[in-house]
């Protein structure tokens, strides 16, 4: 039987450990004892063989984009005292357009070197609150600089493909946060756009060597986390969204998991086939990322896809 779906799928496993091959999710049906358990047992191996590998499957068509804040440098704060979550007050009130509020920007006093993160505020009010505040930017009517060197992007986010990058075709190159934090220590504003780097501080969020000062529009190609199969299709009988060659693959990885609930000696063989599969398929992908009669074609690629 073609495999295809996900039914498809858990049906191959059941075949292969001798069970029942009448498997359907929606309505959940079936006469083998281990349905359950190969449910959980599959959706694990999707999440392993998903993220094993930057797969050309989950290249994100198109690009992950957004546009970056500009540094706001209109306004003065008023801030009461050092300390920690200090509630202060703008000179007017702040919309930031494009964003829900200021909450994550960060506050720089003018020709200083220490800021503040903003952990409070609603678009089109006064008061924000900060997060810590370094003795040195206490005052009535501190000059400060309003900007954003942090920015969540898709929430679907798996592994760059390599950088980000402007319309302009300028790269900015992924770092540990380590030592973007060691060569970039303080608020730096960027006196050219893109900045050297950026690095990866949460699952998606990043933060850039320094920040901007107009609103540029920054492109990240990326590879995308895909859903559990029965969370997008709770059925069961519609295509997986991986490539149909590489649906055996899983197959046999949930086969694997099957046999090992029956205790059944071949799930070790299962499992070695689904690894070397694996294998099988990423030297493929290496040579579906170079030129078969290009000069290049011998070229050891960098990044991810390495």
């Amino acid at each position: 039987m073609p495999l295809l779906s996900w039914n498809d799928v858990l049906n191959y496993a059941f075949q292969k450990a001798d069970e029942p091959d009448d498997y359907v999710a929606s309505p959940a049906a079936g006469t083998s004892d281990f349905i359950q358990e190969a449910v959980n047992g599959g959706i694990e191996i999707w999440r392993d063989l998903c993220s094993r590998k930057p797969w050309l499957s989950f290249r994100k068509e198109p690009s992950g984009a957004f546009v970056t804040f500009p540094v706001d440098t209109t306004r003065t704060l008023l801030v009461p005292n050092s300390g920690v979550g200090v509630v202060c007050t703008l000179s007017s009130a702040l919309t930031v357009t494009g964003f829900a509020s200021a909450v994550g920007f960060k506050v720089r006093n003018k020709g200083g070197n220490t800021y503040a993160k903003i952990t409070a505020h609603t678009n089109g009010s006064a008061s924000i609150t900060l997060d810590a505040v370094n003795h040195d930017m206490v005052g009535a009517a501190v000059a400060v600089d309003i900007y954003a060197d942090e920015y969540d992007l898709a929430s679907d986010l798996g592994v760059f493909v390599n950088g980000i990058w402007t319309v302009y075709g300028y790269e900015c190159y992924l770092w540990p946060e380590e030592r973007l934090r060691a060569e970039y220590p303080g608020p730096n504003v960027g006196s050219s756009w893109p900045p050297r780097a950026f690095a990866r501080i949460g699952r998606i969020r990043i933060r850039f060597a320094s920040y901007p000062t107009k609103a540029f529009r920054m492109e990240y190609p990326y590879c995308y986390e895909p859903a559990d199969p029965l969370t997008t299709d709770a059925t069961g009988a519609l295509a997986l969204v991986m490539e149909p060659r590489m649906i055996p693959i899983f197959a046999e990885g949930v086969a694997s998991i099957v046999r090992g609930l029956k205790s059944d000696t071949r799930s070790k063989d299962s499992m070695a086939l689904y690894e070397a599969k694996i294998a099988d398929h990423w030297d493929y992908e290496s040579r579906r990322l170079r030129g078969w009669q290009s000069r290049y074609g011998n070229t050891v690629h960098q990044g991810p896809y390495s």
